[in-house]
């Protein structure tokens, strides 16, 4: 674990890592919010810095601290980490629903719909989108 933290500090610090250093890093994080240590993971994500050609790993990253903030009932930040999700990953239909859901809660329909049309359209096949999205519309 010591090792895991000086590397985190590497990768926040110099920006320079290698695909190994991030998959461990992202490793580590995934264990603790596997373990239930939500902050903890959220800190950990937050100190990985992710090359702008590793666009599936960054979204992947934003990705998994949408979920923590959820979980954490931040649900601003969680907003602003899984729009960064689908930035980094246009196809990431869960990242989608998700914002859909956290805009249909705090009210803004519009927004909710548009999220989960843009799900719907990556993958029509998905009856649950198609409720959800029935359901914004009535």
């Amino acid at each position: 674990m010591v090792a895991v933290l000086a590397l985190l500090r590497i990768i926040k610090h110099t920006g320079n890592s290698s695909y190994e250093q991030i998959a461990t890093a992202m490793s580590y994080a995934e264990g603790l919010f596997k373990k239930g240590k939500l902050e903890e993971a959220a800190y950990a994500f937050d100190q990985i810095k992710i090359p702008s050609y590793m666009l599936k790993r960054k979204a992947q990253k934003f990705h998994n601290m949408g979920i923590i903030y959820v979980k954490l009932s931040c649900e601003d930040k969680a907003y602003l980490a899984f729009e960064k999700a689908v930035h980094y990953d246009p196809d990431n239909i869960e990242a989608y629903c998700l914002l859909g859901r956290l805009a249909y809660e705090k009210g803004d329909f519009s927004k909710a719909q548009k999220y989960f049309e843009n799900a719907l359209g990556l993958r029509p096949d998905r009856d649950d989108i198609r409720d959800f999205l029935h359901q914004i519309k009535k």
